[in-house]
């Protein structure tokens, strides 16, 4: 193992002693953990290391997901089938008997009207038949702030327009890795 290596090992074996520490003891320690620009180096490494492997991690999830996605979907495919060909049979069985409805021991069958409805299939010109022929209770207009329009309008004037609420953006720390293709041997 070369120095470099040792190096980041023995920066890694610290970070495994903070973690089983004691909640007090281990806040305090992580504070002074990192006390020079070398040691910074070396624990960007390792925050970059773990990435790559949750990015391995979840990209295997993903595969099984997709994998389980394919098998459920034959399945469930296999059984809508099968449903479909029961309720065929049960709907010609339905047609040689009285009555809207039979109820029998494992459940009901009949048929039933169902609601009319209607599908927007063609929004422009139906508003420009709206405009023209129709009263207003084909449409609803909705009204929602533009964000950013008030946020305009509060960087101009100074003022925040009643029921906003100003939410000062507050600094946040960051880590912007950057990867090679293994900064161990650097």
């Amino acid at each position: 193992m070369n120095l470099k290596k040792e190096m980041l090992q023995s920066v890694n074996n610290e970070a495994e002693e903070i973690l089983n520490m004691e909640e007090s003891e281990a806040e305090a320690r992580t504070l002074g953990f990192i006390n020079d620009n070398q040691k910074a180096n070396d624990v960007l490494y390792w925050v970059g290391s773990m990435d790559r492997e949750e990015q391995e991690l979840l990209e295997y999830q993903k595969q099984e997901i997709e994998r389980i996605k394919r098998f459920t979907s034959l399945k469930v495919k296999s059984l809508h089938k099968k449903r479909s060909l029961f309720e065929t049979a049960l709907e010609g069985y339905f047609s040689t008997c009285k009555g809207k409805s039979l109820s029998l021991s494992n459940g009901k069958i009949g048929k039933r009207k169902q609601r009319d409805k209607v599908e927007v299939i063609d929004e422009v010109k139906f508003f420009e038949w709206h405009q023209e022929n129709a009263n207003g209770e084909m449409v609803k207009v909705v009204e929602k702030p533009i964000k950013s329009g008030v946020m305009n309008y509060l960087k101009e004037t100074g003022e925040c327009p009643p029921g906003i609420e100003y939410i000062e953006g507050k600094p946040q720390f960051y880590v912007c890795l950057l990867y090679t293709s293994d900064a161990a041997d650097e």
